[in-house]
Parts: structure tokens; C-alpha cells; sequence
């Protein structure tokens, strides 16, 4: 694909989808890129089986929503360290 595997383009294709008429499409000529193509597609179709995947294998296992959550505290340090640590 020449391309990495992340799955940050497939927002810029969905949302791009909203620019439908050219004036729209003119003042953003970069999200406006996003809009077609395979090379933009494939990644939506990649997240999309992954958020699919996840839910059927935590489904079948019958763990789907028993997980327990974090503390606040715990949740505050897990966002800075995602944030500033990449």
C-alpha cells in the first residue's frame, strides 16, 4: 500500500464526505483530497472490521461490557502520558 497503518485518514475520509458541493470543496482543498479513492477507503474499511472484530470476539467470549473502569486519578495520568509521550 506504501502507506502506514494507522487509522487517522479514515476520520479525514468520513468527514470529508460532507464537503458536497465544489465551493465547499475549493475552500478546503486538503480534506477535500479524502474524498474518493481507494487509497483513502481502505482504511475506513480497516477500522471499521477492527471496531467490528473486537465486539464480536468480546461478545462471543461474554465479556462485552464487564470491564471495570479506572479511577479519575488513573485516567488523568493514562491522557498525559498518551498525549505527551508519543
Amino acid at each position: 500500500l506504501g502507506d502506514t497503518l494507522g487509522s487517522s485518514s479514515a476520520y479525514m475520509t468520513l468527514v470529508s464526505q460532507w464537503q458536497v458541493t465544489q465551493s465547499l470543496q475549493n475552500q478546503n482543498k486538503h480534506l477535500a483530497g479524502y474524498r474518493s479513492g481507494p487509497m483513502n477507503w481502505w482504511q475506513v474499511f480497516y477500522l471499521s472490521s477492527a471496531c467490528l472484530g473486537a465486539y464480536l470476539s468480546a461478545n462471543y467470549m461474554g465479556t462485552y461490557a464487564q470491564a471495570k473502569g479506572v479511577s479519575q486519578p488513573e485516567a488523568l495520568v493514562g491522557g498525559f502520558l498518551l498525549i505527551f509521550g508519543s
